[in-house]
């Protein structure tokens, strides 16, 4: 029998194509553990498949079957999102699916596409969010270092578009700094990790993360 739960997690696979134990266990189930039992219990029932992603962590990726995919467009009109898994790309994708997830509990949240967003942004983030004052933030999950002229060329083009602030979530304390150090200084750039971005959003529905100037103090 599919659940709610299970109804939100496939439409949340379907938004990004692939999803991954690690992402799942820490955002629709309280464990890897419980996660990884009910993902093996939708693919025996035939609607949920996965693949090896070439890793050892996370050592599958899971997408929805064809006939989810149809139950998804009749049921709720959900577009079918076929994308091929990049390896390169995993542990980024993991960190923006965990972003997403917990941004969509206390605010608006699109996740942004070139193909999408390319005429009406001069830089085009991972994702957009709008707090509940109507304010527009860039997100971006970096999981490694760009070189400073990258960094410069990424600020000057998000300044043109006037968020209200960009905010940088990484997977750690110590990559948000080293980042922090690498960029240009602007008041307009915000930093913090993973599990902090969850425990506020737990503990106090805000995001709360450190300005630029406060991280390099």
């Amino acid at each position: 029998m599919i659940t709610d739960r299970d109804i939100l997690l496939l439409r949340f696979i379907n938004i990004f194509g692939y999803s991954f134990i690690p992402v799942i266990g820490k955002t629709f189930f309280k464990s890897e553990i419980t996660a990884r039992a009910r993902l093996r219990k939708l693919i025996q029932s035939g609607i949920l498949n996965k693949k090896k992603t070439a890793l050892m962590n996370p050592r599958y990726g899971f997408f929805l079957t064809k006939d989810t995919h149809l139950f998804l467009k009749e049921k709720y009109n959900d577009k079918a999102l076929l994308t091929q898994m990049k390896v390169s790309r995993i542990h980024h994708l993991m960190l923006e699916q965990t972003a997403f997830f917990y941004l969509n509990t206390i605010g608006e949240v699109e996740r942004t596409t070139i193909a999408n967003h390319y005429k009406e942004l001069n830089h085009i983030p991972d994702m957009i969010y709008k707090d509940d004052r109507g304010r527009k933030f860039y997100i971006e999950c970096e999981t490694t270092l760009k070189s400073r002229q990258s960094y410069d060329e990424l600020l000057l083009k998000s300044l043109k578009d006037n968020p209200h602030a960009i905010i940088y979530i990484t997977e750690s304390d110590l990559k948000a700094k080293t980042i922090a150090k690498a960029m240009p200084i602007s008041k307009k750039l915000f930093f913090i990790s993973e599990a902090k971005l969850i425990e506020n959003i737990l503990s106090r529905s805000k995001i709360n993360p450190i300005s630029q100037e406060d991280l390099l103090k």
